[in-house]
């Protein structure tokens, strides 16, 4: 407590000293584009365009639109699925194979942007992926060997689904052409939704201090909170880990640094990482950034609901709707009854935004994962209950 206190008073006094500082910029520098991504052999390639402009301009200002397609050395070339042009391209590439070398090339504002060829490598071998909780959080680890083509470092992506419910278990619905109160059916339906997330930033893993033949063992790629809605029911991890280059390695890692420590007057350029592309067009004109090429493994794992905290239903999240008030006004501004509550021995209905007893509207969705089953623990979900 004495240390977090000192932490307070550290920020105040520091706060204290900064005063505003006008950075001249000019009005309409010239953008240097920016590429980064990676060429995935056997899956999907991902390449995002964006300029590099002055500390001024907002993020509207930093997206590129473009268009991108990779070759191959046999000639085959590989396009997004749309022919729109924008600022994050996805290309298939499920069918290319392995064993030759590939390159992008990239059209912004009338320019060719090209890579150099890139050797997609083996990736890694992922052996387990376990989990484990303290007190407050729960940990994805994996356990990997580096491989045949192992180089000493590794970029780790995940893919997240779980089953997760609404905030409230409704108790009462309202007829609105009457404003009578009815109790729900049950089970009510729109208690139990699955949720996605893409965890597309690399987790950096560096080995190359291992002893030759050594393993990654329990090395943690994903934290959530007991509490989370990860641990209602059952959660799935797709872990995908791929072997990177120390000069792929080396620049994300210093971009990652840029990202999280705050880019400011004496943060390093960017440009100051050499990359791998350069303007076909126009060979004085300048682009930064990297783009990587890999084949990558996977391995997926589930967990049940072991180390789930309940959180207890907040009514403090709730507005109170006496009989005497106008439930119109309410119901209009998207909010429905959920429960009674009391207050002072005086019952009332508490109502709520629809998102907390409607998990769809919470950003979920009913239809079941087509890997759900692939749990060995699988049991059919019902969507009722608490």
């Amino acid at each position: 407590m004495k240390k977090y206190a000192l932490y307070l008073l550290l920020l105040a006094a520091v706060s204290a000293c900064i005063y505003p500082y006008d950075v001249e910029l000019d009005s309409d520098p010239a953008k240097t584009v920016v590429v980064d991504g990676e060429i995935v052999v056997g899956g999907t390639s991902r390449i995002n365009l964006s300029y590099m402009v002055p500390l001024n301009a907002g993020a509207t200002g930093r997206r590129a639109n473009g268009m991108a397609h990779i070759e191959g050395e046999d000639g085959t070339v590989y396009k997004p699925n749309s022919s729109a042009m924008t600022s994050s391209l996805v290309i298939p590439m499920d069918a290319a194979p392995a064993g030759q070398r590939y390159r992008a090339v990239i059209t912004v504002d009338g320019e060719t942007y090209s890579s150099d060829w890139l050797d997609p490598v083996a990736p890694p071998v992922i052996r387990n992926v376990s989990f484990s909780a303290g007190d407050y959080l729960v940990t994805v680890s994996v356990d990997m060997d580096p491989g045949e083509a192992g180089s000493g470092y590794i970029g780790i992506t995940s893919e997240e689904c779980w089953e997760f419910h609404s905030d409230f278990y409704p108790e009462s619905f309202i007829m609105p052409d009457t404003w009578n109160y009815y109790i729900p059916m049950s089970p009510y339906p729109f208690y139990w939704c699955w949720r996605y997330n893409n965890n597309d930033g690399l987790v950096l893993v560096n080995y190359s201090g291992l002893a030759e033949g050594s393993s990654i063992i329990g090395y943690p790629v994903q934290v959530f909170p007991r509490t989370d809605s990860r641990n209602h029911r059952k959660y799935s991890i797709l872990v995908k880990a791929r072997t990177l280059s120390k000069e792929a390695y080396d620049y994300i890692h210093h971009m990652d640094e840029q990202s999280n420590s705050g880019s400011n007057l004496f943060t390093p350029d960017p440009g100051q990482m050499t990359g791998n592309l350069h303007c076909e067009s126009n060979h004085e004109l300048q682009v930064m950034g990297m783009l990587y090429a890999s084949q990558v493994t996977t391995k997926r794992a589930f967990l049940s609901s072991i180390y789930s905290i309940r959180v207890p239903e907040d009514d403090a999240m709730l507005v109170h709707v006496a009989p005497e008030m106008y439930p119109a006004y309410y119901y209009e501004k998207g909010y429905r009854p959920i429960k009674t509550v009391t207050i002072e021995n005086k019952a009332d209905v508490g109502w709520g935004p629809e998102r907390c007893i409607n998990c769809i509207l919470a950003g979920g969705t009913q239809e079941e994962p087509s890997f759900w089953r692939m749990d060995p623990n699988y049991e059919s979900a019902e969507n009722g209950g608490l």
